[in-house]
């Protein structure tokens, strides 16, 4: 059955520039003025950022210069997000914190709890590379196991974990098959972020009641994906609201 997709939000684009172009819009609503980047990669997400500060990690010696002159940017290029976090003054706090570094969950947990520890009272930070598909998904070369972060981080969090995902544009008709929709060249029509907003009171709780073991496999995800993934799903407007009032 021919089908189109069910919803587009067009200001964030239809291809893999929407991260940025998403970022840079909540940036906007919400008068924020700083913005860390962990994990720059070929630069997509990043020249789409407007903020008076921008910050970017890379382990690759990435010259972000050449991308934007005009920006002010702090450059950590080739150094790993360990290295940047014990460098970093924590009094100098960050409005929003982009994860996309490295793909491993242990990695992913500690980029996490080194940016809570520099987020302003305002900040969030976002998560990439939640949504894995397929098996094929969680290869070290694609999203890995980001993912079992982003579980434990929900079991953890109460309600403070949501998810935005990429529109999807209905001028690419697709099929719809095992309860999902398939768009033709649309490779990344299930491409989601997450969105930790912090809450004052919780905040304080989480890193004393944290629980680091929690064991998360790929079949557990997929059986619950609903759980992690479309029941947290909120639109922008709504996002923006729950930022506000937090």
């Amino acid at each position: 059955k021919e089908i189109k997709a069910g919803y587009l939000n067009t200001e964030f684009g239809s291809d893999h520039t929407w991260h940025g172009l998403f970022i840079n819009h909540l940036i906007k609503r919400l008068n924020f003025s700083s913005y860390l980047e962990l994990g720059i990669a070929a630069g997509t997400t990043w020249k789409q950022i407007k903020c008076p500060v921008k910050i970017g990690v890379d382990i690759e010696h990435v010259d972000i210069g050449n991308f934007f002159p005009d920006d002010t940017v702090h450059k950590f290029s080739g150094t790993t997000t360990d290295d940047f976090f014990a460098s970093h003054d924590t009094n100098k706090k960050i409005d929003t914190i982009f994860i996309d570094a490295l793909h491993e969950k242990k990695q992913v947990k500690a980029d996490f709890f080194n940016s809570i520890n520099i987020l302003s009272h305002k900040g969030i930070v976002i998560l990439h590379d939640i949504n894995p598909q397929d098996e094929t998904g969680i290869k070290a070369c694609n999203s890995g196991d980001a993912f079992a972060f982003w579980l434990e981080l929900c079991d953890n969090s109460g309600n403070c974990c949501y998810t935005f995902k990429r529109p999807r544009d209905p001028s690419q008709p697709g099929t719809f098959e095992d309860g999902r929709f398939h768009a033709y060249n649309d490779v990344s029509y299930e491409d989601t972020v997450g969105i930790y907003i912090p809450n004052k009171e919780f905040g304080s709780l989480l890193k004393k009641n944290y629980q680091h073991n929690l064991d998360h496999s790929f079949m557990f995800f997929n059986e619950h994906r609903n759980k992690y993934i479309e029941d947290r799903q909120v639109d922008f407007e709504t996002l923006i609201g729950l930022i506000k009032n937090k």
